[in-house]
């Protein structure tokens, strides 16, 4: 697998195989688009207190919105869509709020619990290029117990934190080995136990 333990750089965005054991949302959403995502999940009419249910609503140009709204924003559920992006789920004063599934034009889809905008709580994450994460995020990171899988059959089950691994996890390996220890940042850290198959397990120092 070669060195996988080090931080992705923006270069090795779309490059899943040379991210492996270290996981950064950035790294998988350019952080630029993710900005952009968040500040357009938002409906509001200037200066118009509609309640009440409408069907593709202009919302700043290019968005079209359908759904409940409450004194010219959108509350309830409801969908919003645009050339780069489409959400739908429920919304707060606007904003996303609660459950979710926002789908972005360079094919990644996230869903789950969002808080003002974000996802934050449990969800999951599924890029174009097949890598997946299902667990619990804050503030759109990966952060708690969550479980990542590669497309060449990788999995990391365990604690994260900002949007790595940190704390007690496990990296099963496509070849049947398996990495149980701690990680900080995103990196091995201290003593491990690497399993092989049909063979004693070894202890990592």
């Amino acid at each position: 697998m070669g060195n996988c333990c080090e931080n992705p750089t923006a270069a090795q965005a779309t490059d899943f195989e040379s991210l492996k054991e270290s996981i950064d949302v950035k790294a998988h959403v350019n952080a630029e688009k993710a900005k952009t995502y968040q500040s357009e999940i938002e409906v509001k009419t200037e200066g118009d207190e509609f309640t009440g249910e409408t069907a593709g609503l202009e919302i700043g140009g290019d968005s079209r919105y359908t759904g409940m709204m409450n004194k010219g924003k959108a509350n309830g559920r409801g969908v919003l869509i645009n050339p780069r992006l489409r959400y739908e789920g429920e919304f707060v004063n606007g904003r996303p709020n609660g459950e979710g599934i926002l789908r972005t034009d360079n094919g990644d889809t996230f869903g789950g619990e969002f808080v003002n905008g974000s996802l934050h709580g449990k969800g999951e994450f599924r890029s174009k290029n097949g890598f997946e994460y299902t667990g619990e995020f804050q503030g759109n990171k990966f952060h708690g117990r969550g479980k990542a899988r590669w497309p060449d059959g990788s999995i990391y089950e365990g604690e994260f934190a900002n949007g790595k691994q940190h704390g007690e996890g496990v990296f099963y390996y496509p070849d049947k080995r398996t990495f149980r220890g701690l990680y900080v940042n995103g990196k091995k850290e201290g003593p491990g136990t690497i399993s092989f198959p049909n063979k004693a397990d070894i202890i990592k120092s």
